[in-house]
């Protein structure tokens, strides 16, 4: 990957994890999911933040933990991926955040793991 490619990664990513940019709409959203792990149907975030329609490099960095890389993972980063997924999400836009936010909410207790 060149240099120009890793410092536009490098702000991608400090503009949608940072907590300086955080709203008040994300923060009641992760609120909302402490205590919870991440839902069993997770890979349907993917669909929600339309990651396909962004570059792979930069996509990668909120992909659900999956197929290896699940066996891979801890419990806890799992639910720290899960988090920049919402993280990522609240700042795309009002279309993104309400289909997260209203996804989010309707799961069910048997929805999460």
């Amino acid at each position: 990957m060149s240099n120009s490619h890793n410092l536009y990664l490098k702000v991608f990513r400090h503009t949608n994890e940072s907590k300086q940019f955080q709203t008040q709409k994300e923060i009641d959203l992760l609120e909302y999911c402490k205590g919870k792990t991440f839902p069993k149907n997770w890979v349907h975030i993917h669909t929600i933040l339309m990651l396909d329609k962004i570059p792979r490099y930069l996509a990668a960095h909120y992909y659900c933990l999956i197929l290896a890389a699940w066996n891979f993972s801890s419990t806890e980063e799992k639910i720290k991926r899960f988090h920049r997924q919402i993280s990522y999400g609240c700042r795309r836009g009002e279309t993104i955040y309400n289909n997260l936010n209203n996804w989010i909410r309707s799961l069910k207790k048997e929805d999460w793991y």
